[in-house]
């Protein structure tokens, strides 16, 4: 009677499988239309264009910062024969380095030119994108309530 219980309860169980639904939003083809491709690329330039003159101004400091601190390490070194912040300021000078071409790479990536479309990145990047929103919005309203509040205090 266990054996045929045991059965039993396994047709159950795989007859109680649920199939999930098909998600609309979600399309089967990857190709993006013209009109999407051409709202791409209307913000894709934008964004470029002020990332180039904001990520070179951020940028030529960082990399003089870095650089200098990467000399002052070496120096440093030198004298004591530490070498653990030489590699320390090392990698952080890649990084500074790198930082003006990773901005664009970050920038094609997040806007889908790179041809991946992984379901567990676009979740991700949907959750990260309403944390955003939320702190966004209480950030602009903390703002608008200071500006208002020292135009009718004032």
């Amino acid at each position: 009677m266990d054996v045929a219980e045991d059965t039993m309860r396994r047709n159950v169980n795989e007859q109680q499988q649920v199939v999930p639904l098909r998600n609309p939003l979600i399309e089967e083809n990857t190709e993006p239309s013209f009109l999407l491709a051409t709202i791409r690329t209307a913000i894709t330039i934008p964004v470029v264009v002020i990332w180039f003159f904001a990520g070179l101004y951020i940028w030529i400091p960082l990399v003089m910062r870095r650089l200098a601190n990467y000399i002052s390490a070496v120096i440093s070194s030198a004298m004591t024969r530490d070498t653990d912040n030489v590699v320390a300021a090392g990698i952080n000078l890649e990084h500074a380095i790198s930082f003006f071409f990773d901005g664009f790479k970050i920038i094609f990536h997040s806007l889908g030119y790179t041809g991946r479309y992984l379901g567990e990145q676009q979740e991700n990047a949907s959750i990260r994108a309403k944390e955003e929103f939320l702190m966004s919005t209480v950030t602009w309203c903390l703002i608008l309530f200071v500006v208002l509040g020292f135009m009718f205090l004032s």
